[in-house]
């Protein structure tokens, strides 16, 4: 990653973020409001920042959306399918604290479907022991929960984001 620069994003105003309650939402519909809030950006807000790749990287602009695009899809098939979450198209990312184990790792990528759910369930049972994580074996999904909160009514995946890129001139 030393070939990739990427900038802090351009400043957001107070109006740009909300508090966003966690709400831990399960394969069988039913949400689980949590005591926790997180500073978030608000649905919708456009946030600009700037990425560099040195002229000798082995990686590019294509390279980068093509891994974006893969990494979503595996996370869609393995786990959003299980939630009723619609299928997008595009480049999407999840970014910040509160957005899931899934977000957060690449095993679904690296493992055919059957030994990724072994292994998240596994891992999160290891972690989360009382919380009977094995069982997710047996229901086809793992983890279990989707991590999302409300804002003006309407429910959104914590963390989710659409990524597109714009190249700039060179400096």
């Amino acid at each position: 990653m030393k070939n990739i620069l990427i900038s802090d994003s351009e400043p957001l105003s107070n109006k740009d973020l909300i508090l966003a309650q966690k709400i831990d939402s399960f394969i069988d519909n039913k949400d689980n409001p949590l005591p926790i809030f997180r500073e978030s950006i608000k649905p919708g807000v456009e946030v600009k920042f700037t990425m560099k790749i040195q002229d000798d990287a082995s990686i590019n602009i294509e390279s980068i959306k093509n891994r974006i695009y893969n990494f979503y899809k595996e996370i869609d098939y393995n786990l959003l399918k299980h939630f009723d979450v619609e299928e997008r198209d595009g480049e999407f990312i999840y970014i910040g604290g509160g957005s899931g184990f899934t977000s957060k790792t690449n095993i679904y990528q690296l493992l055919d479907e059957d030994m990724g759910l072994k292994v998240v369930s596994n891992i999160l049972d290891d972690k989360f022991q009382r919380k009977g994580h094995l069982n997710d074996i047996n229901l086809g999904v793992a983890p279990r929960t989707l991590k999302n909160t409300i804002f003006e009514g309407n429910k959104y995946e914590m963390g989710l984001c659409k990524i597109e890129f714009k190249e700039i001139d060179r400096l």
